[in-house]
């Protein structure tokens, strides 16, 4: 297997085969024109953004437990026994020195889905994913994915070159018992391939809120969780309502440093930022924010840090440069 993108017309030819309600129809969305990254502030996100970069990470690394791939042993046991397989051939795929595997022997049919499961892992394991999401306004997004309001959106400007690997998630109320309905572990390694392809891009219909849309790079024997991969720069940053935490609360956070790195980078590479307010309707995106603003509260993060203003001061100056108040929780 090379190394490439999973395109649409790929996932197209698959779904032909494997039909999954909605998942056609979904493929011939238009893509949004813009797009939305959820994350906390950390070294890769900074040395990201200093770079034109986005990163992408393994299935195993995500927080829903059962998305995509996540197949327990138990289940593949199961679906063999189900699959009432017959032919003394099938099984000498897997042990070809045996002479003793029969379909009643339970530990025999253990070790198959075993080795079976393996397979499966192996394969979810060569796929490098990027989520991201059509909405930047919801509570729960920046919850679940903005580090709790303490985090960032990145924004990017969606175009042609996006067009056929851009990916819209398809949610399932059946999910979770159709999702390995039509893998046969003895067919050949493209056909599981091809199935571990779209169960990527279908998650139970309970995650819809996030709106996902999804880049994957399929790149065999990298053993590393993630990978930064050139891409472009930001639209914009938006800063959830609690980033300014830290730099009230911890001097010498090093999430803070991180922060003010981010924030210097943003102002030099020009990229504009916004953030997010609140009213009665709920979360909004405000965008009147002058950089060089931002460039000016650098040396009052310094002068707090010496403890030449106070941390009710900070707040003060902080909220006049956003025109809003921000959480100090």
């Amino acid at each position: 297997m090379n190394s490439s993108f999973i395109s649409k017309s790929l996932l197209r030819q698959v779904n032909d085969l494997y039909i999954e309600e909605g998942f056609e129809s979904n493929l011939l969305k238009p893509i949004p024109s813009r797009i939305f990254k959820f994350t906390s502030v950390n070294e890769f996100v900074v040395k990201n953004t200093e770079n034109d970069e986005i990163s992408f990470s393994k299935v195993k690394t995500f927080n829903d437990y059962d998305d995509s791939i996540s197949i327990s042993k138990k289940i593949v046991f199961e679906m063999l026994k189900q699959h009432n397989l017959k032919l003394e051939s099938d099984f000498k795929k897997i042990f070809p020195n045996s002479d003793e595997i029969t379909l009643s022997n339970d530990a025999a049919m253990k070790q198959i889905a075993n080795t079976e499961f393996k397979n499966l892992q192996s394969y979810g394991n060569n796929l490098m994913v990027c989520c991201l999401s059509e909405g930047n306004n919801q509570s729960y997004m920046w919850g679940h994915y903005g580090d709790s309001n303490r985090g960032i959106a990145i924004e990017y400007e969606t175009d042609s070159f996006l067009e056929d690997t851009l990916i819209g998630v398809t949610y399932s109320p059946n999910y979770y018992s159709n999702k390995t309905n039509s893998i046969n572990f003895f067919d050949d390694d493209e056909s599981i391939e091809n199935i571990i392809y779209l169960n990527i891009f279908l998650k139970s219909n309970q995650w819809s809120f996030e709106e996902e849309h999804r880049i994957v790079l399929s790149l065999p024997f990298l053993n590393e969780n993630y990978l930064s991969v050139k891409f472009r720069k930001p639209k914009s940053i938006i800063l959830g309502k609690r980033f300014f935490e830290d730099f009230i609360n911890e001097k010498d956070n090093k999430i803070n440093q991180l922060k003010r790195t981010l924030l210097d980078t943003l102002c030099n590479k020009d990229i504009k930022i916004q953030y997010v307010d609140s009213n009665e309707q709920g979360y909004v995106i405000k965008n009147n924010i002058v950089n060089s603003e931002i460039q000016e509260l650098s040396k009052y993060f310094e002068k707090f840090e010496e403890n030449k203003i106070s941390s009710f001061q900070l707040e003060e100056i902080i909220e006049r440069v956003f025109h809003t108040s921000f959480e100090y929780i």
